[in-house]
């Protein structure tokens, strides 16, 4: 097999609020193409699990702790929405084990600063019963759903740890910049995200007006998104 054909490895983050259900379908089309994937559920996000203690610190460790168990190399990690706060964190962790990161719609972070101040939430514990944050955006802003699928959809969702939302993201940005990077804006939830990749100049890929949700509302313009970014013969997702 040649390199530019060769099998790849996914890592799939969600992001606030869901679980590593919502990659399900892009899941199905990448692995029938020929790679590999994952997609684990993050600490405190299945439903009644306790998450007192879960902050962006313990998700970032379920996915370095993945790579290692799992003994993945040459990974591309893909994280959405909240989710790129802890695929950055896992590469400035285990950067000699990721060949890419890209960001769906996601945050990219920004060292110092957490989820909250980023959002912003200007009071994040103010937001908390028993131990979370409820979801705190509409379904109609995340994607368009017929109405079956927004009731399940809001039925799948999870109220988040709060203490993710509150801790900050450090990391070296001297690690992160040898990395590829590519950014893929799905909507204008997060304008401030895209210029914020742009102006690191990380590779931007516009593919609104797929909805905030894209790995849900469009799952087969993501996989093919995917092949490009990596160089591989793309699979055109069908009109």
């Amino acid at each position: 097999m040649s390199h530019a054909s060769r099998s790849r490895r996914f890592v799939f983050v969600h992001g606030a609020w869901h679980g590593g259900w919502c990659w399900a379908t892009v899941r199905q089309l990448v692995d029938d193409r020929g790679h590999r994937t994952w997609a684990p559920t993050l600490s405190g996000m299945a439903i009644d699990e306790p998450c007192a203690h879960v902050d962006l610190d313990a998700h970032i460790e379920d996915v370095h702790n993945l790579i290692i168990r799992e003994d993945i190399r040459d990974v591309t990690l893909v994280g959405h929405s909240y989710g790129g706060l802890v695929i950055t964190g896992v590469a400035n962790r285990v950067p000699d084990r990721i060949e890419r990161i890209v960001y769906l719609d996601a945050f990219v972070g920004a060292n110092g600063r957490s989820f909250a101040d980023l959002a912003p939430i200007h009071d994040v514990e103010a937001l908390v019963v028993e131990d979370r944050i409820a979801p705190m955006i509409s379904i109609e802003k995340l994607g368009s759903f017929d109405s079956e699928m927004a009731v399940i959809l809001a039925s799948r969702l999870v109220g988040q740890p709060w203490r993710t939302f509150a801790q900050s993201l450090h990391f070296s940005a001297r690690a992160l910049n040898r990395l590829p990077r590519a950014y893929i804006r799905t909507s204008d939830l997060i304008p401030e995200q895209a210029e914020h990749a742009m102006a690191l100049g990380i590779e931007m890929i516009d593919a609104r007006p797929a909805g905030h949700d894209a790995m849900l509302t469009e799952p087969a313009k993501i996989a093919m998104l995917l092949e490009q970014i990596e160089g591989l013969p793309v699979h055109r997702a069908e009109e």
